[in-house]
């Protein structure tokens, strides 16, 4: 199921979600925000991800269509629990900074002994 508003045939309301996707179940999947066909929010995350219990999963800010945050990461994924577990930095749509929680980045360490290396 989805909700859409359209102006000249683009994506496009100012302020509210301007694109809602919901499961067969009506639980909300995501959300995002547009003007003029581009991802763009001034105060707050432009497109949301959530889990199937409705919690956030992704935030991501965009500004103009452009990953983008001054204040902080511009994309952040949570655990199910709600806390975060990774971040990346972004300016005008160019990754400046990688964050990952501790035990995240751990598990990948340790998944990486594993890995059989051919050359």
């Amino acid at each position: 199921m989805l909700d859409s508003f359209k102006k000249n045939g683009k994506l496009h309301k100012h302020g509210y979600s301007a694109l809602i996707i919901y499961d067969r179940f009506g639980n909300k999947l995501s959300q995002s925000y547009y003007i003029s066909g581009l991802k763009h929010r001034d105060y707050g995350p432009a497109h949301i991800k959530y889990n199937t219990d409705n919690s956030i999963w992704i935030e991501e800010y965009y500004i103009e269509g452009k990953l983008h945050r001054d204040d902080g990461p511009a994309y952040m994924e949570y655990k199910k629990n709600e806390t975060l577990k990774y971040q990346e930095y972004y300016i005008n749509d160019v990754i400046s900074y990688k964050k990952y929680s501790f035990k995240w980045f751990l598990k990948k360490i340790i998944a990486g002994i594993n890995y059989v290396w051919y050359i």
